[in-house]
């Protein structure tokens, strides 16, 4: 089950799953921190977070709270960002949407 969240209180959410992370005997994978750290980057310094077209969701996963994005053209976030090419619209070389719609 998914419920929609605002970008505030998806950042807690990622910031409580890097908590978790380092803690012993945790089920949190390398993967799945790098997963939320861009999602963190895109939601604070990147076109998803300013963009009419992404929808923050609250998913439950392996026990614990986590965030998803979804974009409503049909693009995926995660994989733009491991394939783009560093550009300069936006901070920390984020990748540049063609569908970027500021709220």
């Amino acid at each position: 089950m998914s419920e929609r969240i605002n970008v505030s209180e998806a950042k807690q959410i990622l910031k409580r799953r890097f908590a978790l992370f380092d803690k012993h005997n945790r089920r949190y994978h390398q993967n799945a921190a790098q997963d939320d750290k861009i999602r963190f980057d895109l939601l604070e310094s990147g076109p998803c977070g300013h963009c009419q077209y992404m929808r923050i969701v609250k998913i439950w996963r392996n026990g614990n709270n986590a965030v998803d994005l979804e974009c409503s053209k049909g693009f995926y976030p995660i994989d733009l960002q491991y394939n783009h090419e560093i550009t300069s619209s936006f901070p920390y070389g984020m990748f540049d949407c063609e569908e970027f719609d500021p709220k």
